[in-house]
């Protein structure tokens, strides 16, 4: 936990994807070891073990401390640990349930001491009892597993004869006429062979397979769980009992499934156990003295007997087999336990993510630095800095000074009358939250030049350390725009009365007075001081300011503040000391306004009488002329 500590930060770091997969292969791994065994002690038992996967994730991610756990699965893709428990204990249990030479085969599969555990509920179960609890609570009935394959020696060649004649078309390019004719003169080539077409399907929980040899049909359906592939091989597999059956010297297999023929091509001991079966019994077939080959044809071209081959694969007539391969009994576990993710999720109305992602899916990933993607996040799950540090502060929850209401996430980008202006600007009208915060990679490479993007406003918006809801009204009424706004950090910690400490204040005062002022005249002629001059640098090189996005008014001199603010600083005089020290303690984001934009709409300001506090400032303050304007 502690690498994964050291390479993450709200402001530096790793990305998100990068620090998952640290997760899981340095912290997941050892919580995943011999869960099947422990998974059986109480929840009790068990729940430090999800503070630390609970940690891991926000790290992962830079998410605020009070983000609700559930919006962190979904944002990370990463399910519960009990949920993970569940799955990798299911996997264990098919995986003995497919290899009869197990030692623990019979006792899992055939659980003893039944009529004890319903009688005492108190006492632990086996381990094939609780799979049972856990497949009732999936809406999922025990299936039979097909036994596991016998791996071929090495000596034993395994490899099968194949004709390539549609290797050089495509698809995307050829016709229908091309493939036909094609076809028919490779027929006329292989005239002594017999053509044998297989197909598979598989549509609404029907799994269908079928052959067709001297235009008969031969079908069959699968287990509902089967995949399309397990339908496409298994064709083939029937195929090759319906040439043994008949006993065709020289035959010639059509599929239209290209993973079929290149699992076929490419056998190794991890290959479908059907896989293995149809090569073992194509190598017993050869060796009787039968010429079998195999040919891909590419589906729906019109050739004649794999047209008739997909028809009967959709309708089959009876069940052939109502086995299940491994590979596909774990894939339905998977989908089993997320669509059980699914319908917890579904639960959660009041969750704030809920509304931007309703479904249980991988998020997108963004072509974004750490800082942005922090901030997007936080964003996205609704809790930042800004909106529920008085969650660990034991406070009353902020509110908008204007609309009188609870601040959220959702209220500041998409209601707030007081960012309208700027909301019109950047994104037009009739957004919705959901069109700010879901930001596909697509759109990030697709960028228009002429219309600003959402994410750049979005990802440069910082989470201020004290919500001053206030000041952030008053500068989202009179700033003309955010586009010039820069993310800055404050590296240094300053002591409570050190002279660089005002100094900062006074030209933080400064950067901000031009929206408090109700003069119409122009700033012109801008004179630079020394107590200033990080203000006229260049935009590519921005300074170090001590608040973030929101203004904090018991920082501004009394002549830069309008009378209501006049007033609220006087009521609040006597907590101005702390509140200073307490806003340069943090060292958070902030947005940082371009000196070098127009100024053209923004009014002047009266600018602050000079500190008397040393012969230094007065110094300096002899140099500054009397038409001085803040900036």
């Amino acid at each position: 936990m502690n690498i994964v500590k050291i390479l993450s930060s709200s402001w530096y770091g790793a990305e998100s994807s990068s620090l998952l997969k640290i997760y899981r292969a340095l912290i997941r791994s050892k919580l995943d070891y011999g869960s099947a065994i422990y998974g059986s002690a109480s929840k009790s038992t068990l729940r430090p073990l999800d503070t630390i996967h609970n940690q891991g994730l926000r790290l992962s991610v830079g998410a605020f401390r009070t983000s609700p756990i559930l919006s962190l699965y979904i944002l990370c893709n990463e399910p519960s640990l009990e949920l993970r428990r569940e799955r990798l204990a299911l996997n264990l249990f098919f995986k003995i349930k497919s290899d009869d030479s197990h030692p623990s085969h019979y006792n899992v599969i055939n659980p003893k001491y039944g009529t004890l555990f319903s009688i005492r509920p108190s006492f632990t179960p086996t381990f094939g009892f609780r799979i049972g609890t856990i497949l009732r609570s999936i809406n999922t009935v025990d299936f039979p597993v097909l036994n596991k394959s016998d791996e071929f020696p090495p000596w034993k060649d395994t490899r099968l004869n194949f004709i390539d004649i549609f290797e050089k078309w495509h698809e995307s390019t050829t016709h229908n006429l091309v493939y036909q004719s094609i076809f028919y003169d490779h027929r006329q080539q292989f005239s002594g062979y017999e053509p044998v077409f297989t197909d598979g399907s598989k549509a609404d929980n029907l799994v269908g397979t079928a052959v067709v040899i001297r235009n008969s049909i031969v079908s069959g359906g699968l287990h509902e769980l089967c995949s399309v592939f397990t339908s496409e091989i298994y064709a083939i597999y029937l195929a090759l009992v319906e040439i043994a059956d008949r006993n065709y010297k020289k035959t010639i297999l059509y599929s239209d499934s290209k993973s079929a023929i290149e699992a076929l091509r490419s056998v190794s001991p991890l290959s479908h156990p059907i896989v293995l079966k149809c090569v073992e019994f194509y190598l017993y077939l050869t060796g009787k003295g039968l010429n079998i080959m195999f040919c891909w044809i590419p589906g729906h071209s019109g050739i004649i007997g794999n047209e008739m081959a997909d028809k009967a694969a959709r309708r089959p007539a009876t069940v052939v087999d109502n086995f299940v391969p491994l590979c596909d009994a774990l894939q339905a576990v998977k989908n089993q336990l997320t669509k059980k993710w699914q319908r917890t999720w579904d639960e959660q109305n009041q969750n704030k993510l809920h509304d931007l992602q309703p479904m249980v899916k991988p998020s997108k990933n963004c072509a974004l630095n750490r800082k942005q993607s922090v901030v997007l996040n936080r964003l996205r799950i609704g809790h930042t800095r800004l909106t529920h540090e008085f969650l660990l502060l034991s406070e009353p929850p902020p509110t908008c000074t204007r609309c009188q209401c609870i601040l959220s996430v959702k209220h500041i980008l998409v209601q707030c009358p007081n960012f309208d202006i700027h909301r019109r600007n950047r994104f037009g009208s009739n957004i919705c939250l959901k069109d700010l915060l879901d930001i596909s990679a697509d759109s990030s490479s697709k960028q228009s030049a002429s219309t600003p993007r959402a994410s750049s406003a979005i990802t440069n918006l910082s989470l201020p350390s004290s919500p001053s809801v206030a000041a952030l009204s008053a500068i989202a009424s009179a700033s003309p725009d955010l586009t010039d706004f820069k993310l800055v950090t404050n590296k240094k910690k300053l002591k409570k009365d050190s002279p660089i400490k005002t100094n900062n204040s006074i030209t933080k005062a400064e950067k901000i007075s031009k929206f408090y002022t109700t003069s119409s005249r122009e700033v012109t002629n801008p004179v630079t001081s020394k107590d200033n001059i990080s203000s006229h640098q260049s935009a590519l090189k921005p300074f170090d300011t001590t608040k973030p996005t929101s203004v904090d008014i018991e920082l501004l001199p009394m002549a830069v503040l309008p009378p209501l603010e006049k007033k609220i600083l006087q009521s609040r005089e006597s907590d101005a000391d702390a509140e200073m020290s307490s806003s340069f303690s943090s060292e958070e984001d902030t947005l940082e306004y371009n000196m070098s934009e127009d100024l053209e709409d923004s009014p002047a300001v009266i600018s602050p009488p000079p500190s008397s506090k040393s012969e230094k400032t007065k110094n300096k303050n002899k140099y500054i002329p009397t038409n001085y304007k803040n900036r």
